[in-house]
């Protein structure tokens, strides 16, 4: 039996399938993205939340993408949106981006933007970037974009608009930590030259940024000239932390029980985001365009576990986590254009995906990109027979340096580069993510620490909780059993779950009693064999160990008006030879 399922896997991993004759409806595309939305956080999951106008279009207009894989930290995920590309393939699945620090999606990577010009789409972008700014050629109008309203960095507070981070800088007696700020919130166009005419919005403080958001794009559809085509993509930053909502004291689950002061506002934000969502439709039906016009929404990642504010229940872990909460995401699909809706699409769909499909519709094919890793799944969404359904992906794979520290404080760690040394193989992967039909697989190094969380890459205390709202009910349906620990072998952990029969990803499929010892070292020896055919494609090495020290001047800038000061974020702090150093410049092709 282990022999058919290793031959089944080979022949799944080896013969992606190709995409076929575009179909070039030309549609346009909005496409919505939630900061943080857990997956118990959304109508359709959990009853107790109010998204009536996403529900519509999930339920009614459309279908809800029941196995929709993001990465389980922001940049990335927007990497892979972005581009089509595996975020872990560009270097760039370690972790967030920080905005001290020289990072961006390398500019040799075509964006889904610049791609749609070819087809004449008119491209904005409304809300939160995070896929870096230190460099001008790093920002949304230089890859592809005609406009953008927003902020660059991963966070802002929504009425401020301020963004603050613990940056290094100089100190007397060498390098410090020292907590920074400045306001992050901009609009940007192009001159006559292609370069980026910039205004900061001061003006703007004290509006939330949720409502700011949704009025801009229906701005931008109110004005759009509709012979045209539009590409929109409105990223909110609702509803990461801090829990502000709009109007606090218009509370829209007076009548839940049980909520906690965080969860209430949690919710009373994600339905406010709801609202503009609405309107969004709303607008598209106004302008006489809805009728040719396809609505994607996603969350970047899961909710962050154990901050009680979002839930991923009944999946385990959430952002940063390898389990199922971290990169298991609320989404759908809604269109006129759709032949089928109204029932949930159960295969697999990565956020690769949807750059590709979107291009196809466009009536792009995908031989012109076949540097992306997405499937072109128009026919398989509206259930026509096809070839292009999803049955795997490799979502992570993690071969960053580690520091010094830790290396000495990780007997396994230590192992495992001194092999890969002797091996003259400078970068073996140190975790990774693989999901196979309904199987999952994971591997890491013993005790491997994550490189922006206190925590290991994939962590054993990750576990399932309800939210707050549903704990009385859910308890008795709760599975209390414990958690299996993984399978160590050599150097490195393993984990093997069903996700179809077990969504918490309690039990390891690698104790069950059927597998022999033999046949479970063939299961292993197949994965670790995909891995090493996959990570050899990765065009960028990973590297979080950024130890380039930017003066606080150059990054925060200031400006007076009115008799008053104030502190932004500046672009274009970082130059040519920093862009080289960090492998921005690393062309894909």
């Amino acid at each position: 039996m282990i022999k058919a399922r290793i031959a089944k896997i080979q022949m799944k991993f080896g013969h992606q399938a190709k995409n076929k004759k575009n179909r070039a409806l030309r549609p346009h595309v909005i496409m919505i993205m939630a900061d943080d939305l857990g997956w118990s956080d959304v109508s359709w999951n959990n009853p107790k939340v109010k998204t009536p106008n996403m529900a519509e279009l999930a339920q009614k207009d459309g279908r809800i993408l029941s196995n929709m894989y993001a990465h389980s930290t922001c940049s990335p995920s927007r990497a892979a949106l972005l581009t089509g590309i595996y975020s872990w393939r560009m270097g760039l699945d370690s972790a967030p981006f920080r905005a001290d620090q020289v990072n961006g999606i390398p500019l040799g990577v075509p964006f889904l933007p610049k791609i749609l010009k070819r087809k004449n789409y008119k491209n904005h972008f409304v809300g939160k970037w995070h896929a870096g700014f230190c460099n001008d050629r790093l920002t949304p109008t230089q890859r592809g974009f005609d406009s953008f309203y927003g902020f660059y960095s991963g966070v802002i507070h929504y009425t401020s608009h301020d963004h603050v981070a613990k940056a290094v800088t100089h100190g007397e007696n060498g390098p410090v930590k020292k907590v920074i700020g400045g306001n992050d919130y901009r609009s940007v166009t192009l001159d006559q030259n292609d370069k980026n005419r910039e205004e900061l919005m001061f003006n703007k403080t004290g509006t939330h940024s949720t409502d700011d958001f949704t009025q801009q794009a229906l701005k931008i559809i109110e004005n759009f000239d509709n012979r045209d085509r539009l590409f929109l993509t409105v990223s909110y930053n609702a509803p990461h932390f801090p829990w502000i909502p709009i109007d606090p004291s218009n509370d829209a689950y007076n009548d839940t029980q049980n909520l906690t002061p965080h969860r209430r506002n949690y919710l009373n934000m994600v339905t406010e985001m709801d609202k503009g969502i609405g309107s969004i439709k709303s607008a598209l039906q106004s302008k006489r365009m809805w009728k040719n016009s396809v609505i994607i929404f996603v969350s970047d990642n899961g909710a962050p576990q154990g901050d009680d504010g979002g839930s991923n229940y009944p999946l385990r872990g959430g952002k940063g986590s390898l389990f199922d909460g971290g990169s298991r995401v609320p989404a759908f699909i809604a269109s006129p254009l759709m032949d089928l809706k109204g029932v949930p699409y159960d295969d697999l769909i990565h956020f690769v995906d949807l750059p590709v499909t979107i291009q196809s519709l466009a009536g792009l094919d995908k031989e012109d990109e076949d540097h992306q890793d997405g499937l072109e799944l128009w026919d398989s969404l509206n259930g026509l027979e096809s070839t292009d359904n999803r049955e795997s992906l490799i979502y992570h794979i993690d071969k960053a340096q580690r520091s010094k520290h830790e290396i000495e404080n990780n007997p396994d760690l230590k192992t495992v580069l001194n092999f890969a040394k002797e091996q003259k193989n400078d970068s073996p992967v140190l975790s990774s993510a693989v999901r196979f039909l309904n199987y999952k697989f994971l591997k890491q190094v013993h005790n491997l620490k994550e490189l922006n969380y206190p925590h290991r890459v994939v962590n054993e205390f990750d576990t399932v909780a309800p939210p707050s709202e549903n704990e009385q009910e859910y308890d008795n349906l709760f599975d209390k059993r414990p958690y299996d620990k993984p399978l160590k072998i050599g150097s490195y952990d393993y984990w093997l779950f069903d996700t179809e029969s077990d969504p918490a990803e309690r039990f390891n499929l690698l104790f069950d009693p059927d597998f022999f010892a033999m046949e479970r070292q063939m299961l292993v020896d197949e994965f670790d064999r995909i891995l090493k055919e996959e990570s050899s494609k990765m065009i960028v090495p990973q590297s979080n160990l950024d130890k380039k020290i930017t003066p606080i001047e150059k990054m925060v800038g200031s400006i007076t008006n009115s008799n008053q000061t104030r502190s932004y974020w500046a672009t274009g702090w970082c130059d040519e030879n920093d862009l080289r150093d960090a492998n921005l410049f690393k062309n894909f092709y």
